[in-house]
């Protein structure tokens, strides 16, 4: 019998590693909402910051109204989902451990 003839024999069941996959697209989606997060709280912070220095009311100019009014909710809202899909990716990783344990050389 031919080596390609035999069905291929995965080390992992097929399981396993959609749970690990499942917890890579939760850490890359946990590190992105993250850092939008920071950059909004950053951006916010400045924008801030100019004003007081400036001396501009930042509440008089619908535009800033308008930023501040989404970007403020919005910062602790990003951070929490960064968490919670933080805690998946956990999860996942030690679900997919429980079903099929790593190799240890």
């Amino acid at each position: 019998m031919h080596h390609l003839d035999q069905p291929m024999e995965s080390h992992r069941p097929a399981g396993t590693d959609r749970l690990r996959r499942k917890a890579a697209r939760s850490l890359r989606a946990s590190l992105l909402s993250g850092l939008l997060a920071l950059a909004l709280l950053v951006l916010t912070t400045l924008t801030l910051l100019t004003c007081f220095l400036a001396r501009i009311d930042p509440f008089a100019h619908p535009t800033l109204v308008l930023y501040l009014a989404a970007a403020v909710p919005a910062i602790p809202l990003l951070a929490l989902a960064c968490w919670l899909l933080s805690l998946r990716h956990l999860t996942l990783l030690r679900m997919a451990d429980e079903k099929d344990p790593p190799s240890r050389p």
